[in-house]
């Protein structure tokens, strides 16, 4: 899932773990116990809250936390007066939380009047060893000199003045100002409408100028450190470059960010905050700030190189353009931790529900009831009818989430001094919210990819004949009973004989299979582990960075990709996945006299055969079609013991490589399994067979589940070498 959704997940997690635990602290004799337990929970929650840069809900944490621990030591008496402040500050904080999942923001909310009162009721108590939190006795003061301009209304002018005072008398003090204030108070003089004020202040500087712009009148606020001299304001284009290796830059940007406004006017921001507070950086890690300032440009360099994580930092005059705002990152919409969780359990006792069914169907077999086979029938009908409404309250718009991803490209296409146009074709189809999740990380892999190692720049693409605007379709489509999605580019393609070469250098294959490989076959390569590094990215290959690891992501959600390429004329990676992650279809198969299930993801049909029909040279091949396909013995990777029946039935399955065949005793039928991840009971082989799960069959027999594409991954890889 994207950064953001996660860190609202685990906020609103822990808010929940916070109103469980408040509700215990009346049982006394587990006061010490419950306190620490919510001390732990209020530290994850300001950690979290700093990190990404709220701080209204960081220090309403951080006062939970602190009067927790006066509790727990005994400094503070746990009184209804207390619970009050602690409940107090508890509902600030799901406010804070529920703002921040809505639009990304804290809201409005203020908890100054908690603060307040908790530093009197500490304050008050001081006999009973209660000390003012440290963050409250510390608090730095700044000294400033400060201008304000009011707008020219003479009548008004006086009630504004007289705010300003008040509102500098509450953040602070006012040692001196010009004219005097006081004077002007008492008697207005005509023509003046600016003061210039010497004051001390807790606030930081750009905080202190938000509070006294936002006072009624103020037409201009200028805030500069006291004594210093005042110089031309200057825009400047900060850059920061990030370490690839550095998490969460997104993060700490916004943290940078924040300590750029505090130096001066923050024209703009590219990628701009919204995508920052989203997670997203470009793909060169790095992020750019116009700042207008009065500041020297190795002070914004000095403040900038405080945060860890940098490779860069570049101060330099200009402005960086500006964008137009780019919309919400593409994800699945947000359901709270709770409503996530009932949609998980209602899915639990669907799946449940289907295996009972499958058991009232082994009995009616042996009982012959009609009573039991009008149960059994009705039963699946309103197992089918629950299954279509969690479909529809689990399921999200597949081709809404890809179509976010059109300003996106455009952006960093226009980065790297390209040109590209996105086009979404096809269906809507809806899938499943955690299928939509990990199928936005392989897009946004794949079609960063396209952009910057596909799609060549307008003059190469001039040069080979093609429209200086690089083109990426995604299409869209239903196969069956699976989502089909294409990602096709017209840049330079993946040219096989370069990642032949690449393979061999890397010891991933010998020079006599290379020989024996298709340029279909070839192309699996780059999803090696291995093959996909930089190296192989910069090279006239164009692709490479991680596509062992998407491929991962994908076989976890019982679905392939593989890939297809034309070298001059583009590529297309093609991504097959079910609509729903545990209820999939599958073959039903027998070898040896046990059954598998065996994902039908990528099968194309059935045969039958005779054993001699299947012949070994190096692998087992048949003939499909007329022509020679490679095959797969299943009993070679299940049972070593069985013999191979004269009659075989095969699965027809479209690997990347090409068509091949799975080989077994008997295809028993074609259904619909509930696939549980239950490895731990699955059958101990000397081989990595790939098991994606386990599914019960007549509700009671435990049935492997066998993910087809990888048994020829696995089999036929193997020869690679």
């Amino acid at each position: 899932m994207p950064y953001e959704g996660q860190m609202v997940e685990e906020l609103q997690e822990k808010v929940e773990e916070l109103r469980a635990l408040f509700g215990e602290l009346k049982n006394a004799s587990r006061v010490d116990e419950v306190a620490e337990e919510m001390m732990r929970a209020a530290h994850t929650i300001k950690g979290t809250a700093s990190l990404a840069g709220f701080s209204k809900l960081s220090q309403a944490a951080h006062w939970v936390e602190t009067l927790l621990e006066l509790v727990k030591d005994g400094r503070l008496e746990l009184d209804d007066e207390v619970r009050s402040l602690l409940e107090g500050f508890l509902d600030s904080i799901e406010d804070f939380v529920r703002s921040i999942s809505i639009d990304g923001t804290e809201g409005s909310g203020s908890i100054e009047y908690l603060i307040a009162k908790a530093t009197s009721l500490i304050a008050g108590r001081k006999g009973k060893g209660a000390p003012l939190p440290d963050f409250f006795r510390k608090r730095p003061v700044y000294r400033y000199t400060v201008k304000v301009t009011f707008d020219s209304i003479s009548d008004k002018l006086p009630a504004w003045v007289f705010s300003l005072a008040r509102t500098l008398g509450s953040l602070g003090r006012i040692l001196s100002s010009t004219p005097d204030i006081e004077g002007f108070l008492k008697k207005p003089e005509k023509g003046v409408n600016s003061f210039t004020l010497e004051v001390e202040s807790w606030l930081d500087r750009e905080n202190l100028r938000k509070r006294l712009a936002a006072l009624e009148g103020v037409r201009e606020v200028e805030v500069d450190e006291y004594g210093r001299e005042r110089t031309e304001k200057k825009t400047y284009k900060v850059a920061v470059v990030f370490r690839e290796e550095f998490p969460l830059k997104a993060a700490r940007a916004l943290l940078i960010l924040k300590d750029l406004k505090n130096l001066g006017e923050v024209l703009s921001v590219s990628p701009s905050e919204e995508e920052l507070r989203e997670g997203i950086l470009n793909a060169a890690s790095e992020f750019e700030v116009s700042l207008l300032t009065d500041k020297k440009p190795e002070e914004i360099e000095a403040a900038v190189k405080r945060h860890p994580g940098l490779k860069d930092v570049r101060v330099a005059e200009g402005k960086v353009e500006t964008q137009k705002p780019a919309r919400h990152r593409p994800r699945p919409p947000m359901v709270s931790r709770r409503e996530e969780k009932n949609l998980d359990r209602l899915m639990y006792l669907l799946e449940e529900l289907f295996f009972v069914s499958d058991w009232t169907k082994e009995a009616l077999k042996e009982c012959k009831s009609p009573e039991l086979g009008e149960v059994s029938k009705r039963l699946d009908e309103l197992l089918s009818k629950m299954r279509g409404i969690l479909f529809d309250m689990r399921t999200v718009s597949m081709r809404s989430i890809v179509e976010e991803f059109e300003p996106l490209v455009s952006r960093l296409a226009k980065e790297l001094g390209k040109s590209v146009e996105m086009e979404v074709e096809g269906e809507d189809l809806r899938v499943d919210r955690r299928i939509a999740a990990a199928l936005w990380e392989v897009l946004v892999h794949v079609l960063k990819n396209s952009v910057v190692h596909g799609i060549e720049k307008p003059e190469e693409r001039r040069k080979a004949g093609k429209a200086p605007v690089g083109k990426i379709t995604v299409r869209l489509l239903q196969k069956g009973d699976f989502v089909e999605l294409v990602v096709t580019d017209d840049g330079r393609g993946i040219d096989p004989e370069e990642i032949k070469r690449r393979a061999l250098e890397r010891g991933l294959l010998t020079r006599e299979r290379a020989e024996g490989l298709s340029d279909e076959q070839t192309l699996e390569l780059i999803f090696l582990p291995g093959m996909s590094t930089q190296e192989v990215a910069r090279e006239n290959s164009g692709r490479g960075l991680g596509l062992n690891v998407v491929r991962e992501v994908i076989r976890s959600l019982h679905g392939r990709i593989y890939v297809r390429s034309e070298v001059g004329k583009g590529a297309s990676f093609i991504i097959q996945v079910p609509f729903e992650l545990s209820i999939i279809p599958a073959y039903i198969v027998e070898v040896g006299g046990e059954e598998y299930a065996v994902s039908a993801i990528g099968v194309t049909g059935t045969i039958s055969l005779n054993r001699e029909e299947v012949r070994k040279v190096g692998a087992y091949i048949t003939v499909l079609n007329g022509r020679p396909v490679p095959a797969v013995l299943l009993h070679d990777l299940v049972d070593f013991t069985a013999i191979p029946p004269e009659k075989l039935e095969g699965l027809v399955v479209e690997t990347g490589g090409g068509s091949a065949v799975l080989l077994v005793d008997r295809i028993v039928e074609r259904r619909d399994v509930v696939v549980r991840p239950l490895r731990a009971i699955l059958p101990r082989v000397e081989r990595n067979i790939p098991y994606t799960g386990v599914t019960l069959l007549g509700g009671r027999r435990v049935v492997p589940v066998i993910d087809g594409v990888a048994v020829f991954d696995l089999v036929l890889g193997g020869e690679r070498k």
